[in-house]
């Protein structure tokens, strides 16, 4: 059984993870990736967000996107609101 996905204020893991998830929102990231012609852009940084997600608490993608489907405090912490299926970020 897999660990569960709740983002915790107190712990590192997530304090790591909040930070590069943040840098994403920021706009020279986003001129940097929209530089190397990955369009569409917002749907480029969720990907991004998922598969960091997925190496940060080293599980599978489709495990991440299921804990985001469950859980509305996890989507709120990455926003990453409109969950893609697995198929989508492994075509990624």
């Amino acid at each position: 059984m897999k660990t569960p996905l709740v983002p915790a204020e107190e712990g590192k893991r997530w304090e790591l993870v909040r930070n590069v998830l943040g840098i994403f929102e920021q706009r020279e990231v986003r001129k940097i990736v929209s530089k190397f012609g990955i369009k569409p852009l917002d749907w480029t940084i969720k990907m991004l967000k998922i598969v960091i997600i997925s190496m940060c608490f080293w599980t599978d993608i489709t495990f991440v996107i299921s804990e985001l489907k469950a859980k509305a405090a996890l989507r709120e912490f990455t926003g990453v609101y409109n969950v893609p299926d697995a198929q989508e970020v492994y075509s990624f």
